[in-house]
Formats: structure tokens, C-alpha cells, sequence
């Protein structure tokens, strides 16, 4: 086999483990719920998952087991932005969870800290 065959496989191959990659995460998003803003405890949407909820609303997570705990979130909502706190009722630095958007790693700083989180009754709030 010549070098340009084999380069067109590796290709090939690691079109192929993106797709399986990205495949259960797509699958884990569809379970937050069409309009609903979700935050996981672990990265990659996984382990508990913690339902914001799909309306305009607001929440402390030490009401539901959730305190410091979130490592990944989604807004699947086209309609409403949401934000989450570092601390409880709606306190300290926060993340703005643009509608449509997800984060899959919340990243060294905000890993483990949200306590509280809002969604607001439309666009650009955050």
C-alpha cells in the first residue's frame, strides 16, 4: 500500500471515531429536554444530571443535591438565555448559558462551583 492510500485511511478512520464520539453526547443533550437548560456533574454531559427547567425561573442548587457539582451544561432552548451562579441565590461570579449553546468542560475555575442558576425570559440577557 502506498503512502497517499494509507494517509486516506487513517482519514477514513478518524472521520469515523469523531462520529462515534460525538454520537452518545448528542444522545445525553436529546435527554435535557428540547427547551431546557440542564447541568451535569461530570464532563461530556455525564453522571447526575440536574434539570434547570424550560421556563423562566430561578433555583438554588442546594435544594436538590446539586451544590458545586456541575462540570457541564447545555441550554437547549432558542428563546431564553440562562445563568448560573457560584453561589446561592443568584450571588457571586457567574457563566452565561447562551440559548442554543453547551459546554462540555466547564473548565478549571468554574468546574464544581455553581450553587445557583436562573433562565430568563428571552435573548441577550447575560
Amino acid at each position: 500500500m502506498n503512502r497517499k492510500k494509507i494517509l486516506g485511511w487513517l482519514g477514513v478512520v478518524s472521520i469515523g471515531l469523531a462520529t462515534i464520539a460525538v454520537g452518545p453526547a448528542q444522545a445525553v443533550l436529546n435527554d435535557c429536554g428540547s427547551n431546557a437548560a440542564c447541568m451535569w456533574k461530570d464532563t461530556y454531559f455525564t453522571a447526575k444530571r440536574h434539570v434547570i427547567g424550560n421556563a423562566a425561573t430561578w433555583q438554588n442548587f442546594t435544594d436538590f443535591a446539586f451544590n458545586d457539582l456541575a462540570s457541564s451544561w447545555a441550554n437547549r432552548s432558542s428563546a431564553r438565555d440562562a445563568e448560573w451562579y457560584y453561589d446561592v441565590n443568584l450571588q457571586g461570579d457567574s457563566g452565561c448559558m447562551t440559548a442554543t449553546h453547551n459546554v462540555d468542560i466547564m473548565g478549571w475555575r468554574d468546574n464544581d462551583e455553581a450553587s445557583s442558576a436562573i433562565i430568563y425570559a428571552g435573548l441577550y440577557v447575560c
